[in-house]
């Protein structure tokens, strides 16, 4: 796998002309027969479309052999990625490719998905840019107009498509990631075609084109306040305690009951603002309890995990929340030549040294030796109490004065990674003291 990265980047580095089309189909089998090879587990995620693995990385084998440009090579290989069902897993141009580089398509009407029901996902006008584009008419588009079809197809038949090349496991996750995946043109729409919206509004139904063009430079967003109030969730709650990540929200109204609300466990570097207090999850989580152990007592504690994309181990809140000794999740490793090479042994261990003593005793005691390549181990804790010991040894304790009443939890599909593991050790922890919406 890394020496096909490799070898793409270089061409791209050098550019040199795109490989012949022989070339470029056998880069894209062998691409797709490492992912095979080092994750093919996470295929089973896919036992739900209408098309088999090997029909897509057969499909996309024969876009690989008509790509006439480095842009459309790279565009072959993000289709093959974003059919691959597994949301850690993506593939990088490097800088020189060009592709990501561009910039980004702006529209006179952009497309937007809402839930209706828990499967059911339509789609309407969320944006009209009267700043770079000008339409006319009485028939011009307007925000909240429902989209039948996109150049004459029919959203079913949109969706039916995106289907194919979604990492999610639920249909109705990835209908209402279509509108993603159409304008970073993963589709079958590409911006070198004429685009047009069938649209409703009443009984009126029309044919609208939609103008577009490569965007200009403009402004970066301003950052959010740390705690930015979902008014919408939290009707009649006020922000009592603001931490960076983590806010707590409560009401007059109905006093045994908190919001905590959890934007992200992420606290890379590359996430942090220059200056930002609490740069850390468990910086994070000692600034809340704190606060907390003088403030909860509350009842009911409503926590929001919406759009939370995962990040750092949450175990912190763990402690705040758990009156027992706990761990939280395990995982097994399947064994493979790359696994045996140091470097990629700590990135795959996250530079875990329980993780690598562990690893060093299973070869000590010959349990390495028995395995064969493609199996896999028995279950080690994901994140070790201790780094300086073997990760399976010890448990983590809770904080004093723990939660001890009722938990909700809201969620959407955005609640992925490390929140995915925190709402399952929830579910498990709590038992009936938990509900979980969304």
């Amino acid at each position: 796998l890394l020496v096909i990265l490799f070898l793409v980047g270089g061409l791209a580095q050098a550019r040199l002309k795109i490989p012949s089309a022989e070339v470029r189909s056998k880069m894209l089998l062998d691409f797709a027969a490492e992912m095979t090879r080092l994750d093919g587990e996470a295929l089973y995620v896919r036992r739900n479309r209408k098309e088999t693995w090997t029909d897509i990385v057969e499909k996309l084998s024969t876009e690989a052999q008509v790509a006439d440009s480095s842009e459309n090579l790279f565009r072959t290989f993000s289709r093959l990625s974003q059919a691959y069902p597994n949301l850690h897993s993506a593939v990088s141009p490097g800088k020189s490719w060009g592709y990501r580089s561009q910039k980004r398509l702006m529209f006179s009407a952009t497309m937007g998905a809402e839930w209706l029901g828990p499967d059911f996902v339509r789609y309407r006008i969320s944006k009209i840019n009267t700043d770079n584009f000008s339409q006319r008419g009485k028939n011009k588009p307007a925000v909240g107009d429902e989209i039948l079809a996109i150049n004459g197809r029919s959203i079913k038949e949109w969706q039916n498509e995106n289907f194919e090349f979604c990492k999610f496991p639920l249909k109705s996750q990835c209908d209402f990631e279509l509108t993603m995946n159409f304008y970073r043109e993963l589709l079958s729409w590409q911006h070198d075609q004429p685009l047009s919206f069938t649209l409703k509004r009443g009984e009126k139904v029309w044919e609208s084109p939609v103008l577009f063009k490569r965007s200009k430079n403009s402004a970066a967003a301003p950052p959010k306040p740390y705690c930015d109030q979902e008014t919408s969730r939290y009707e009649n709650f006020e922000l009592v305690y603001s931490g960076n990540r983590a806010c707590v929200y409560e009401s007059k109204i109905d006093p045994d009951t908190a919001v905590l609300r959890i934007t992200s466990f992420n606290y890379s570097p590359d996430s942090l603002r220059p200056g930002e207090p609490l740069g850390s999850l468990y910086h994070e989580v000692t600034a809340l309890y704190g606060w907390w152990k003088k403030n909860a007592t509350w009842k009911h504690l409503v926590i929001d995990l919406i759009d939370n994309h995962g990040g750092n181990s949450p175990v912190p809140y763990y402690q705040i929340l758990f009156q027992h000794d706990f761990q939280e999740q395990y995982v097994t490793f399947k064994k493979t030549p790359e696994f045996e090479n140091p470097a990629l042994r700590g990135s795959i261990f996250w530079w875990s040294g329980g993780q690598e003593i562990w690893y060093q005793n299973l070869v000590s005691s010959g349990e390495w030796e028995k395995l064969n390549y493609g199996e896999f181990t028995n279950p080690v804790p994901m994140f070790c109490v201790d780094e300086s010991k073997d990760c399976r040894e010890g448990m983590y304790s809770p904080e004093p004065h723990p939660f001890q009443g009722r938990v909700s939890v809201l969620l959407n599909h955005w609640c992925v990674s490390s929140c995915d593991g925190f709402v399952y050790t929830l579910e498990r922890e709590f038992g009936e003291r938990a509900r979980f919406f969304g």
